[in-house]
């Protein structure tokens, strides 16, 4: 294997464990918008190559939206890959891609709707995630979602 792949490979591991925050989803064509409630749990797969993600989320009103992602490094491109199932229910045709640049982690990916951005940033034990979306025949990207989170176990 590859120095770069293993090191490619380590850089999941700056997510895993359970993380607590509160954020906000702002207007958009997926769901209801206002303050949320969430949770990622992340933990590596038992041979260390993926890191797999699990998401839930509260909204006022009972609104709940879940996740599951699983993200691993593409060997030959070195790439951050991201398959992503969501409440929502769109199927990941393909997956988002991306790199870390610095202390956060930028994945995108274009779909029949659009382009979705999804950013991680990680600074010791507090997440910042974003989701942001170019919809289709729209120029720039608006933000979908915010939240801080902080990892209240190390161990996802």
């Amino acid at each position: 294997m590859m120095e770069s792949l293993v090191e490619a490979r380590s850089q999941l591991r700056r997510l895993v464990g359970i993380w607590d925050g509160a954020g906000k989803v702002h207007p958009n064509p997926f769901g209801p918008d206002g303050p949320t409630s969430g949770r990622w749990t992340f933990r590596m797969d038992p041979d260390d190559i993926s890191l797999i993600g699990d998401y839930a989320e509260e909204r006022p009103g009972g609104h709940r939206f879940h996740g599951h992602g699983v993200l691993t490094i593409d060997p030959e491109r070195l790439d951050a890959i991201w398959f992503w199932f969501d409440t929502y229910g769109f199927p990941p045709i393909a997956p988002a891609r991306g790199r870390w640049e610095g202390d956060q982690l930028i994945l995108e990916k274009t779909t029949p709707r659009g382009v979705g951005r999804t950013l991680f940033r990680v600074d010791g034990d507090r997440l910042q995630h974003e989701a942001s979306a170019r919809l289709a025949g729209e120029e720039t990207f608006r933000q979908i979602s915010s939240m801080t989170l902080a990892r209240i176990s190390a161990a996802g």
